[in-house]
């Protein structure tokens, strides 16, 4: 750790009480951190280039966007007393283009801008003295005054973000004639040295790029080494970064110095803000998701070829593509997705009910279950596995919409003995299609067993790798809500458990309206007596309930005798056997399909509105509207080795599946894909998050 790093941190350390009024080091160039890091040998080989340097033959830095180019350059501008060469920076998209006259003059503002920032003392000749003789003005009135005021040291003129000035003749008249002029400068005054910095690949510059000067000397500028990045991820900060979410991050960004710094800077807030002691997994994911939906264009996103190290000068060492990392997998397809679809074919294996009579509100007091529920989220909110599935006696609790109580069929036992004058096997009673769930009234489509081809193998951009490979998955039966949970459904749940928001870690279980504002429908009051109470925001009792956390809604489908679907039943149900890439088909959604990619939170619809968006199954909403909760745990590369049959999802992870989309305006078409993956920590709250359940069906 360098000198500067050190006494950064152990300022940091002795103001800890005063965290909300530091400096977060990765936003602030200023700060005594200076977070340059892992550049030492382009450093070194600049300044050898330097020494040794042929006027005709100039030097070039060629990286990709967010490699720290520019970072590398403003480096050098702290050059110290009795340096050879004092540097003067350039940002050429800031330049006059219109005239040669207009650009010397601007070149010659920044030079003395930049000179006048190290502390000296210079003087910019008047406008006017240019207008008669330009050039003859910019080389004798300005520049042989800045060579005297350098005694002795070279010019380096640092021409950053130079890609139009780096054109072919032909391209750019303009940009020729000032590379002409640059050379014939160089050739008169040997203390003027360039270094020109653009984005891009070696193998993509023209022959003819920096004619009449003879082809650079080139550097290529790529991704921090792992070491570089572990120090710039764990050095300046004073809370705890461990090793696996250090090597985590810079798998993740590749060790891209613009991925790293808008990574960490978030990181470093959220310490602030939530006075963290360290920094785990589920706190990069929430701040990377958050990032990416303020649709702020996250620069996190895979190299679209792999570099490769130049031979000659040395650059930084490459980070490589891992591919299979689970918490890149897990970040990336957010920014990837480009709105396309599969060519399936479209049919429904089942005829969908007509459109829905809406969803009951439950009057019914839970007892013994909701106490249940509430010790499960208090005291093992975080299971490894799906939670349990409803014991058989609950099963008549289940069923058909506008029947009497009875319990579901089952199959009868194979070691059964048939009556004696039994002349033909018996066939089970089919499965009804549609039950209604006691607890709440909530209605459930039957998804009965089957085999599907879960995930894809589409290599189009929107397909982020986790989809990937396609593999067939076989379900057993079971019954899924029709709708999502409602306001009035959960505020019902609430009102049976006053205590059940304390019983959550984070922010709890849910967040009304008093707390979050007016993107939350569920109200909370006190009652007469000092309890809480619960209720729908008038004319929002059939909305979908959202700002639930997964405990939250672990708790409530437990409460209703019921489970949040696995990832692989919640895929299936949304399309069925025939490989359709939204619920309804592949035709691209619409209004009356789905509400996504909205620019208004008035656009969210009741659940049991868009009848025409329905799965094959009969279900709605399952593709935008909310997020959607489901009971696994992520990993990108789960899909590689997943278990054929009823698949639980990995043991451990650093989030939870989501599945469906939202409906703000980030959620476009192609995120609203029925084989899109998602994940949140558990106690991540927002406004397009929501739920439904399922009930296994009992043998």
């Amino acid at each position: 750790m360098s000198t500067n790093h050190q006494g950064y941190t152990r300022f940091l350390l002795t103001t800890m009480a005063n965290r909300t009024t530091l400096d977060n080091p990765y936003a602030n160039s200023n700060t005594p951190a200076g977070l340059f890091y892992g550049r030492e040998e382009l450093l070194s080989w600049i300044r050898q280039k330097l020494i040794v340097y042929y006027r005709d033959q100039p030097l070039l830095l060629v990286g990709l966007a967010g490699m720290g180019k520019t970072t590398l350059l403003q480096q050098l501008l702290n050059s110290q007393p009795g340096d050879t060469h004092r540097f003067a920076y350039i940002p050429l998209p800031g330049m006059a283009q219109d005239s040669l006259d207009a650009f010397l003059w601007t070149l010659a503002e920044q030079i003395t801008r930049s000179l006048q920032a190290q502390g000296l003392r210079l003087t910019l000749p008047t406008r006017r003295s240019f207008n008669a003789a330009p050039q003859r003005a910019f080389a004798n009135y300005f520049l042989e005054p800045v060579l005297a005021a350098l005694k002795g040291q070279y010019l380096v003129l640092l021409a950053d973000d130079a890609d139009w000035l780096l054109q072919p003749a032909g391209d750019c008249p303009l940009a020729a004639e000032i590379r002409a002029y640059l050379y014939q400068l160089g050739q008169q005054q040997h203390r003027i040295q360039f270094l020109f910095a653009r984005t891009g690949r070696e193998s993509t510059l023209p022959t003819e790029a920096l004619s009449p000067f003879r082809l650079p000397q080139i550097a290529l500028v790529g991704p921090l080494s792992r070491e570089a990045s572990l120090a710039y991820i764990q050095e300046p900060v004073p809370y705890k970064v461990y090793a696996d979410v250090a090597d985590l991050l810079y798998t993740l960004t590749e060790g891209q110095p613009a991925a790293l710094q808008q990574v960490c800077a978030g990181l470093f807030a959220r310490w602030q803000r939530q006075e963290l002691q360290q920094v785990t997994l589920a706190d990069v994911v929430t701040v990377v998701r958050r990032q990416q939906m303020a649709g702020s264009g996250h620069p996190l996103r895979p190299p679209t070829q792999p570099y490769t190290a130049p031979a000659d000068p040395p650059g930084a060492t490459p980070a490589g593509a891992r591919w299979r990392v689970w918490l890149l997998l897990l970040l990336v397809p957010l920014l990837l997705l480009a709105g396309a679809w599969l060519g399936a074919t479209f049919r429904r294996p089942v005829n969908v009910a007509g459109p829905p009579a809406g969803a009951a509100t439950a009057t019914t007091t839970l007892t013994a279950a909701a106490t249940a529920a509430l010790a499960q989220v208090a005291g093992t909110p975080r299971a490894t596995s799906p939670p349990p599935t409803r014991p058989a006696t609950q099963a008549a609790t289940m069923r058909p919409a506008g029947a009497s109580p009875t319990p579901l069929p089952s199959t009868p036992s194979p070691t059964a003995t048939p009556p004696a004058s039994a002349t033909r096997p018996v066939t089970p009673t089919p499965l009804p299609t549609e039950i209604i769930r006691a607890e709440d009234g909530m209605p459930m489509r039957l998804v009965p067993a089957g085999t599907f081809a879960m995930g894809t193998d589409s290599t189009r951009p929107e397909v982020g790798d986790d989809e990937r490979p396609a593999h067939n998955v076989m379900l057993d039966a079971f019954y899924m809500d029709k709708y999502e949970v409602s306001v009035a459904q959960y505020a019902t749940f609430l009102n049976t458990l006053p205590q059940f928001r304390e019983s959550c870690p984070g922010l709890g279980c849910f967040l009304p309206r008093e707390l979050i504002g007016t993107t939350s429908y569920l109200l909370e009051q006190t009652a007469d007596d000092g309890r809480r109470e619960y209720l729908a925001l008038d004319g929002y009792a059939n909305y979908p309930v959202n700002h639930v956390s997964w405990p939250g809604a672990v708790a409530y489908c437990q409460a209703m005798g019921a489970r949040l679907p696995t990832e692989a039943e919640w895929e299936y149900a949304a399309r069925g056997t025939d490989g359709r890439v939204y619920p309804w088909g592949n035709e691209p959604p619409d209004s009356s399909r789905a509400v996504f990619a909205s620019s208004s939170y008035g656009d969210l619809q009741p659940v049991d509105a868009l009848p025409a968006g329905a799965s094959p199954f009969g279900i709605l909403a399952l593709a935008g509207s909310m997020w959607e909760w489901t009971a696994d745990f992520y990993a990108a590369d789960y899909y590689q080795d997943s278990p054929a049959q009823n698949p639980p999802g990995p043991d451990g992870g650093p989030g939870r599946v989501t599945r469906g989309g939202g409906w703000p305006n980030n959620n476009q078409a192609d995120r609203i894909r029925s084989t899109n993956r998602n994940a949140l920590e558990e106690s991540f709250l927002s406004a397009d998050l929501g739920f439904r359940c399922v009930r296994s069906v009992q043998p």
